[in-house]
């Protein structure tokens, strides 16, 4: 796949509302351009942000550090990207998230109770992701979704590998695919 270097901003230029400034933005939108990675310094000029909406930008990464300084983010749509992973402490400083959406990503694992601190998530969406595909928009569904989580994405499944021992040299071994059923869906 491509490889993104980080983008950083270092301007911005746009027109306000009267009397507005950067400052004052509280979401930030930037769809169907390939960044590739999370930008660096968007706090730097939108320091209130409450939504961010980076839908089928290419990114593949999202780390706590990305969201770290965004501590009013409310909403995040992530939707349309290759993130094939989200580590358990990814949400650790947005805890007051309201909806994510990681909908049609390449995510094969989501760590450990990744959506435990979130709580006062209200909508969430994994649809169409290799371990799982649900959407979630009530307390019941939530907390299905954070157990289906548990239950389908916290290893990876393994198809098969090389693996080297001391007395074989280099074998291949065929491992069995973890099975997962769609009846919860």
């Amino acid at each position: 796949g491509d490889v993104y270097k980080r983008q950083v901003i270092e301007e911005v230029e746009g027109v306000h509302l009267k009397g507005k400034k950067n400052s004052d933005v509280k979401g930030f939108i930037l769809q169907n351009y390939q960044i590739g990675t999370f930008l660096s310094n968007l706090e730097k000029f939108f320091s209130k942000l409450e939504a961010i909406d980076f839908q089928s930008t290419n990114l593949t990464t999202v780390t706590p550090a990305d969201l770290k300084p965004f501590s009013k983010l409310k909403n995040l749509n992530l939707r349309g990207n290759f993130i094939s992973s989200l580590n358990a402490d990814v949400f650790k400083g947005s805890k007051k998230l309201k909806a994510i959406d990681f909908s049609t990503n390449q995510l094969h694992y989501v760590g450990r109770d990744a959506l435990k601190d979130l709580e006062d998530l209200k909508e969430a969406s994994f649809l169409n992701n290799p371990c799982i595909s649900f959407n979630a928009s009530s307390s019941s569904s939530l907390k299905e979704l954070r157990k289906l989580l548990k239950e389908r994405c916290t290893s990876f499944a393994v198809n098969s590998t090389t693996i080297a021992t001391p007395e074989s040299n280099w074998t291949t071994t065929e491992l069995p695919l973890t099975e997962t059923s769609d009846d919860f869906l």
